[in-house]
Order: structure tokens, then sequence, then C-alpha cells
């Protein structure tokens, strides 16, 4: 590689720590913004609850009714932000260690191992489509049975399997969870098995 290009690569990983920072900057914001909403709303629910005066009780529902909208406004602008700083940097992310412990378990959960299993009653749920590109490939190196199906929690949408694996690809110290902030996409993955165990 060139020094030009090696320069060139050099600014963009600067400039992609640079967005990261911005990110994490502006999301601390709309956090501290989340905390004085939750605290108005603590307040003004108190207040509602312990007059004795009707009209000043539906004036404060009123108003709580207000700071909930905005809070529910709030909540769905920091998960945007979160993807969104995910995405910025967490296009490539996937994990070795996981991948390997995957194809292991499906080993294990192949016919040749239990009888009444078939590689169709088998998937396996990961947030980031780099994980789900390399859990496949690994599969199909080691020649593992057609059948097992491994898609991100958006691609398992409305479907279900006898058995479900999950993937979560990532853990870090800076208590970022990226695409897990998304209530929605947590309570989807943990609905796809048929059976609770």
């Amino acid at each position: 590689m060139s020094s030009q290009a090696q320069v060139a690569q050099q600014q963009k990983q600067e400039e992609k720590e640079d967005e990261k920072e911005e990110a994490k900057e502006e999301l601390k914001e709309l956090e501290k913004e989340k905390v004085i909403l939750e605290k108005n709303l603590d307040d003004v629910l108190e207040i509602g609850e312990t007059t004795d005066n009707d009209a000043e009780a539906a004036e404060q529902n009123d108003i709580a009714d207000n700071i909930e909208d905005d809070l529910a406004e709030l909540e769905k602008e920091i998960a945007e932000k979160k993807i969104e700083a995910d995405v910025r940097v967490g296009s490539n992310i996937y994990n070795k260690y996981e991948i390997d412990m995957i194809y292991q378990t499906i080993k294990r959960l192949l016919p040749s191992h239990q009888p009444k299993l078939s590689p169709n009653d088998i998937g396996v749920i990961t947030p980031y489509t780099k994980q789900v590109k390399e859990i496949s490939e690994k599969l199909s190196k080691n020649k593992i049975s057609k059948g097992v199906e491994v898609r991100t929690v958006d691609g398992f949408q409305g479907r279900e399997k006898e058995i479900i694996l999950i993937s979560l690809a990532r853990s870090n110290n800076d208590n970022e969870i990226g695409c897990l902030i998304n209530q929605q996409q947590i309570h989807s993955t943990k609905k796809r098995q048929y059976r609770k165990n």
C-alpha cells in the first residue's frame, strides 16, 4: 500500500472515530433530557395524586399526558441515535469466538446426535449482517447440512423454529449495547422459538 493510500486510510479511520465520539455526546445530551422529563413527570403525577382539587388534578393529568408524549418521542430519538451510531462504526461487527461456539452447538444438535431434530428445526439469530455472513460461511465450509437458517432479527420476523441460537456478537467496557437498545428487536428475538424450556 502506498504512503498516500495509508494516509487516506488513516484519515478515514479518524473520521469514523470522530463520528463515534460525536454520536456519544449527542446521546449523552438526549439521556440527560430524558432524566429531566422523567423527574418532571414524577412530580406532576405526585401533585395530581395528592391534590383534593378535581380541576387541578385534571390539569396535572393533562400535563402528565403531554410529558409522556414528549418522553415517547425522546426515547424513539434515543433508540434511533444509538442504532445510527452502531451503523456508523458497527457495520463490520462479528465475533469469531461466538461463531465457533454456534458451529459446535449446531453440530451437537444435528440428527447424528439428536435424532428427533432436523436441520430445518434450527435457526440462528444475530443482530449483525456481518455475523450472519461469517456464521453461514463457517457452516458451509464445514459441510453442515442445509436447512439451518442464519438470519438477522428482522430476517426471522414472523417465523419460528424448534431451536433458536442467539449470537449477540459483542460486549465491551463502554456500556455500549448497540442495536440491543431497540426493545422491539429484543422482544422479537425471544419469541422465535416454538417451545419454551
